[in-house]
């Protein structure tokens, strides 16, 4: 459990990385609209004092969250836990990791009332979806061998 924890830490964090390098740039770059070309945020930049560091601790935060994401999935493999109990904590995790890095790169400040509204109900729908899209997968594939196992055995093959 432990080597499957860092392998999706190390997933984790490349993709999460990736995502503060590339993407960020690029939406926060359309978002401000006065063409030019922002690596993070303004209020974070200026909080940090040098632009350059400020988008590598940028980038290193992004992929902290990412890591954490991925490997907080090993959560779900707990076979004690209902599921309930394991979304339930892993929602909780990645909720508290999101409110951690949003407020230290001073995307969401934490007295904007209205902002942190809009970002927990948006957290909570692409939570929910993607946790459905992942649930049905698995349902697929336990539908899968469960039809391997059933013509397996009416062919006497067990």
């Amino acid at each position: 459990m432990k080597r499957t924890v860092i392998n999706r830490a190390l997933i984790g964090f490349v993709i999460g990385f990736m995502v503060g390098v590339i993407i960020t740039p690029i939406v926060m770059s359309i978002v401000m609209g006065d063409g030019k070309l922002y690596m993070c945020t303004t209020g974070f930049s200026e909080f940090i004092g040098n632009p350059v560091l400020a988008f590598i601790l940028h980038s290193l935060v992004c992929g902290l969250y990412g890591a954490v994401g991925f490997a907080s999935s090993c959560i779900y493999e707990i076979e004690s836990w209902s599921i309930l109990k394991a979304t339930t904590v892993h929602f909780l995790l990645i909720l508290f990791c999101f409110y951690s890095a949003t407020f230290f790169l001073r995307i969401i400040s934490p007295t904007n009332v209205k902002a942190l509204i809009i970002s927990f109900a948006i957290s909570v729908v692409m939570y929910v979806i993607v946790w459905i899209i992942i649930y049905m997968s698995y349902k697929s594939d336990v539908e899968t061998i469960n039809d391997v196992i059933s013509s397996r055995k009416e062919k006497g093959l067990e």
